[in-house]
Order: C-alpha cells, then structure tokens, then sequence
C-alpha cells in the first residue's frame, strides 16, 4: 500500500464481473501484513466503473479466518448498499449489466504515519458474487418475434471452485438457424435436446431466477431454480424466459462447445425494463460469420467509457469493456471465453453506428470478416 495523506491506500487492476451482483465481501490483510491499529478505520470502495460506491469505514478484526484457504492476521467484513447493491437490479445511479465491473481500492485511514504504509502490503478483498444473468430485463428498443430455430449453446461463465480439471458452464444459446427474434420477452414453449453429449446433464434456468455455485461446482438449490432437460420439453407461459440460461456441471474442455438445442418461443409477458445506452444492432451473419443468425447488440457509453456486445433482447447477458480513445475513435477488445475481437467504434449517432473490426477469433481461428460495418439503432 502507498501513502496517500494520512491514509494507507492500495488499488486493484480493473475487474470484469458481468452479470454478476455482490452479496457480501471480506477485505483481510494475509499472515504478512501487519494489523491496522483500532483506531485506523478501513475501507473498502469500487472507485472506477458505471456505478462507483464504498462501505462505511469499518473496525478491523485481528484473528484467523479460514474460508479463503489463507492465514488472514485481519479482516474486515460487512458493507453498506452503495458497494454492494452494484449490479442492474440493484439501486445505484447507472444500474447495467457492468455495474460491478471497476477498480476495487482499500483504505487504511490514519495509517500513514511513520511510513508504515508497505507493513500492510498483501491486503486483499474477497467479493461473494452470484450470478444474475438470467433477470427477466432488456431495452425496450428491442423487437420480439415468436418463431423457433436451432441454437448452439456458448460458454458465458464458470466455476471451478474445487480446482479440478473440469468447470461447471453457464451457457447462452446463440440461433444458427430459423426465424423470429427471441428476447426476454418471450416465453420458451418447447426445448428439444439435439446433441448432448454423453454423460451430461443439463439444466434450464427459470425465469428471472438467480443462481450461484457450491464449493464442489454444483448448482445451489438446483431443482428449486431450474429444470432437468430430456429429449423433448415443453413449457407453459411463466416457466422459462426467452433467450434462456443453460448450466452444465462439470464439463471437460473436449466437451466445451458440442451442446445444441432446438428452442420454440412465443412474444409476450411482462419484463423489467433495462436503463442501457444506446445500441446498435446486427446479426453474425451480417459480419461473415456464416451459419449464425443470432441477433446482437453493441453499446457504448461514457463515464467511464466503455463498450458492451450483448445478446440482442437480453441486458442480462452482455460482455463490457473500458475504451481507449484513439485517433480514429474509440478502440475496444473483448477477450474472454476463447473469443478475440479487437476493433475501433468510429462514429455513432442517435441511427447508427460505423465500427471497425480488426480482429474476429474463436479458439485462435480467425471467424466472421474483418472490415468496416454500419449498424442500426436498436
């Protein structure tokens, strides 16, 4: 940690937690760092990001805590809404899917003196997330259409909280084929399993559920919150949402991207609507990616500036990433889940917007069409 005035202030890199809320958090200082006198009260804060906020400042406990694996010599526990309630259910003054994205600083105060400051060094905050990708919300920009297709099942989050060789997948389904646009304003009425591969099991979120994972990559409370798939599933209104989350346990990398479905839909049902900027809309196969019809979104939005590519229809499920303003505009990079883009936003307008795409890879193989492309307003 470095002094800062009278206080002792340490800063993370930027953290991508999307569609992700916090639950609770522990900021500890390991066997290394020296415990902050009672009187020096911590803080922990998200000091970067669409919705900034920090706790109240809090007395340390000196004593050992073992939920982290670690020897802590401190810790501090608790928060208050403006830290933790970050994410686009939550109540803070730019609620979106990237609400919980930022820079994560602490802040010893009234430590500095003497220069005790590096005597704190190795000082850490633990955030407790679960997901929120499955919230009923989208823009009401987007268009909804019943119609049904198949889909290819994509890798969006996951666990490997007992650190073997296989993770427990949240998946989205991207429409290579068919018609009609889902959003989460639709209802899935049927679910046919097309190819799952041996030994799996797979689940369907229900609508507007939240979900986390236990300590061995298992889904909490699954048959509360979701819903074994066989061959062939049917569903009345209110059960699933349109653009519905998938989770699979325990998947092997041989396995990662073989699972597919055919999903039938129809428009309708209340939803929460999402505050988002303003988008920008195309399909794959408008970028070359050949046998993709899936509909996507592109956002940008300032203070901070950054960049969301998020499934059309669906806040809930959006990859964000702070820009870089460049000579031609504002340059961006997703990459995450195997998946590369590298491009610049050139223009955007109230009608549309010029993006420039430098690089599309998937697992290191260069997909889709670089080049310049218009995209509508949502």
């Amino acid at each position: 940690m470095i002094a800062s005035g009278d206080d002792c202030v340490g800063a993370s890199s930027f953290q991508n937690l999307d569609g992700c809320a916090l639950d609770d958090y522990t900021t500890y200082g390991d066997s290394s760092s020296a415990a902050p006198d009672v009187s020096n009260q911590v803080v922990s804060a998200r000091i970067s990001g669409s919705c900034p906020g920090s706790t109240a400042p809090r007395t340390r406990t000196v004593g050992d805590i073992l939920s982290t694996g670690t020897t802590e010599s401190w810790y501090v526990t608790g928060g208050t809404n403006d830290f933790l309630d970050c994410n686009q259910l939550g109540g803070c003054s730019s609620p979106d899917n990237s609400g919980c994205n930022g820079v994560y600083e602490v802040t010893i105060q009234g430590a500095a003196s003497g220069g005790k400051c590096d005597s704190y060094n190795n000082v850490y905050t633990s955030l407790e997330a679960y997901s929120v990708t499955a919230a009923r919300m989208m823009n009401p920009a987007a268009d909804c259409s019943s119609g049904g297709g198949r889909f290819q099942l994509v890798p969006i989050q996951a666990a490997n909280n007992d650190g073997d060789d296989r993770y427990s997948i949240v998946y989205m389904p991207i429409q290579k084929t068919g018609g009609g646009v889902m959003t989460r304003a639709s209802w899935v009425t049927s679910i046919d399993s097309i190819n799952i591969p041996s030994g799996y099991t797979i689940r369907v979120i229900h609508s507007d559920s939240t979900f986390s994972w236990g300590s061995n990559d298992e889904l909490v409370n699954a048959s509360q919150i979701s819903t074994v798939l066989g061959a062939s599933n049917t569903f009345n209104s209110g059960v699933i949402d349109g653009n519905p989350i998938f989770v699979v346990e325990e998947v092997s990398d041989t396995d990662l991207m073989d699972f597919s479905l055919d999903i039938q839909w129809t428009c309708g049902g209340a939803y929460t609507a999402a505050n988002s900027p303003q988008g920008y809309q195309f399909r794959l196969s408008d970028i070359g990616c050949t046998g993709y019809n899936q509909r996507l979104t592109l956002r940008y939005a300032s203070s901070p500036n950054r960049v969301s590519l998020e499934q059309y229809g669906t806040s809930a499920v959006s990859r964000t990433e702070p820009t870089a303003t460049v000579v031609d505009g504002e340059a961006f990079v997703f990459d995450r889940e195997g998946l590369l883009i590298d491009g610049v936003l050139l223009s955007h307008s109230p009608s549309s917007a010029t993006v420039r795409l430098d690089t599309i890879q998937a697992g290191g193989i260069n997909v889709c069409q670089t080049g310049t492309y218009v995209f509508s307003a949502e």
